[in-house]
C-alpha cells in the first residue's frame, strides 16, 4: 500500500499520479508497464515515486484494490435493488458490472 508520503499529497496531484498509472498499465502488460514513464508524464522525479511506493508491483496492487472498491461501490445499487431475486440480482451485476466497464475502460 502507499507509504504516507503519498497519501499526504494534494488531492490532484494524487489523482493525476493515479490516472496516469492506470493508463499506463491499461496499455502495457504488467511487465512492460514502465515507472519511468509515469513519473516522466507526471513531471515528478523517479525517487518521489520511491517516496510514495515501494516498486511497481506495490502501485499496481493499490491500483487493483482502488479499482475493485470503485466497482463494487458502483455495483452496490444493482444488489440492493435486486436482493429478494437470485436470478434478478445476478442479471443486474452482470449488466452494471458491463457498464461499469464501459465507462470505466482503465480499470477494466
Amino acid at each position: 500500500m502507499p507509504k504516507s508520503t503519498f497519501m499526504n499529497l494534494p488531492e490532484g496531484k494524487r489523482g493525476a499520479i493515479i490516472g496516469i498509472a492506470f493508463e499506463e498499465f491499461a496499455l502495457n502488460s504488467y511487465e512492460h508497464a514502465s515507472l519511468s514513464r509515469i513519473v516522466e508524464r507526471a513531471g515528478i522525479a523517479k525517487g518521489s515515486m520511491y517516496q510514495y511506493f515501494a516498486d511497481k508491483h506495490e502501485l499496481y496492487l493499490y491500483l487493483v484494490d482502488l479499482a475493485a472498491e470503485d466497482k463494487l461501490s458502483f455495483l452496490g445499487g444493482s444488489v440492493e435493488s435486486a436482493a429478494d431475486d437470485f436470478f434478478a440480482l445476478y442479471r443486474s451485476i452482470i449488466y452494471n458490472g458491463g457498464r461499469y466497464n464501459l465507462e470505466h475502460p482503465l480499470q477494466s
